[in-house]
């Protein structure tokens, strides 16, 4: 199978997940403020807030800077690319809330995309992208080396696109226990 079919693949899995980002209507700063009261967690809302740019650079090897990406009442988004090389070492959306759902239709999405590569190609999906569970990290974990990394603990889900991130198999779970343990105070 050739790499366009690969991401063409990647893309209709990851559009269901986007696409259900959604937004409540209820402003940021009010549901930040509660759950933060609430629970003890971060009171900002926001995932470059998450991890300093001197964090994610002794794991890239280089300087990084962060990039804030789309962002709503329900979810963050930001990136840390290399400063020389503008690689994307590491792209994370947190899903404050609405996680549990967001995770479900991912996997909705995963399924049609295997159903896909199954019946177009006569190929396992699972086999290009080799995703494998991580056993005891939030409520359920999945490492992938050509998708999204995912964790969802309670309704809060983390995605964490780590593609050029050097080591990034073993680099996962200390990364994912830091942002949770951040996230959910």
């Amino acid at each position: 199978m050739n790499c366009t079919k690969r991401v063409l693949l990647a893309m209709i899995a990851g559009t269901f997940l986007s696409a259900c980002g959604g937004d409540s209507g209820e402003p940021a700063d009010a549901m930040a403020a509660s759950a933060g009261a609430a629970t003890g967690a971060m009171t900002t809302r926001d995932a470059c807030e998450v991890l300093s740019e001197s964090e994610v650079a002794a794991m890239a090897g280089e300087p990084v800077s962060a990039r804030r990406g789309e962002g709503g009442a329900t979810y963050s988004e930001c990136g840390w690319f290399g400063r020389q090389t503008e690689t994307p070492y590491l792209e994370l959306t947190v899903y404050w809330r609405g996680g549990r759902e967001t995770w479900e239709i991912q996997r909705m999405g995963y399924g049609m995309a295997r159903t896909m590569m199954r019946s177009a190609e006569g190929a396992e999906l699972d086999s290009i992208v080799k995703p494998g569970p991580v056993a005891a990290l939030g409520d359920s974990a999945i490492f992938a080396d050509l998708m999204p990394s995912i964790v969802l603990d309670d309704d809060v889900m983390l995605e964490m696109y780590l593609f050029h991130m050097p080591d990034a198999a073993r680099t996962f779970r200390p990364l994912a226990q830091t942002i949770l343990q951040r996230v959910k105070g």
